[in-house]
């Protein structure tokens, strides 16, 4: 693989290297060969730091602290090698992520972080509660994008007339989040037990 993009500062690749020294499975590789960048090169972007300090930014790092506390305590040394963060995104509202293999603890904690992400807006990282303190989150009538009140308006107004189309008169209509009766209790990222 070549890197075709901007070289990072030093201390970011400096950064990098400490974070790979730790978790070498948020390094970049190809999904299909496994094969990384070469030299300097791997040090430049690591999925620890592609985000720009703004919306899922805080609980993506909380994520990947709880999942390498869980890679550390894995048996198999082959499989560590070989394990690694194969696609973040959003989707439906969320954030997801694919692992290329699975424990238990991984699956619960990639279903804490689709859970929470939820409930945190996509652009500023806000966390709406109303008055009672249940969680709720602002959407779109058609993609699914978690927004604050502010994030909303400004999402709505950035699109102009050409948006307009899309959207109904209750655009800016709260979605209040239901509790959890009857369903799997899925603990938060911050209080997840490794």
């Amino acid at each position: 693989m070549n890197w075709d993009c901007d070289i990072p500062s030093k201390e970011i690749i400096d950064k990098n290297k400490e974070i790979l020294a730790k978790w070498p499975f948020l390094e970049h590789r190809n999904l299909y060969s496994g094969e990384g960048y070469k030299g300097e090169e791997r040090y430049y972007s690591t999925d620890w730091n592609d985000w720009d300090g703004t919306g899922w930014e805080k609980i993506w790092k909380l994520f990947i602290t709880k999942l390498g506390a869980i890679w550390e305590k894995l048996p198999d040394d082959d499989y560590k090698k070989k394990f690694q963060i194969l696609d973040t995104k959003e989707k439906y509202g969320t954030l997801r992520v694919s692992l290329s293999g699975y424990t238990e603890k991984m699956m619960d904690l990639e279903w804490a972080l689709e859970h929470e992400s939820r409930y945190i807006c996509i652009n500023c990282g806000k966390q709406p509660k109303d008055s009672k303190g249940h969680r709720f989150i602002w959407t779109s009538h058609g993609w699914i994008m978690p927004f604050c009140k502010e994030c909303a308006r400004k999402d709505y107004q950035s699109h102009g007339q050409l948006w307009k189309n899309f959207y109904t008169k209750d655009f800016m209509k709260d979605c209040v989040i239901k509790s959890n009766d009857g369903i799997k209790i899925i603990p938060s990222l911050t209080n997840f037990e490794i």
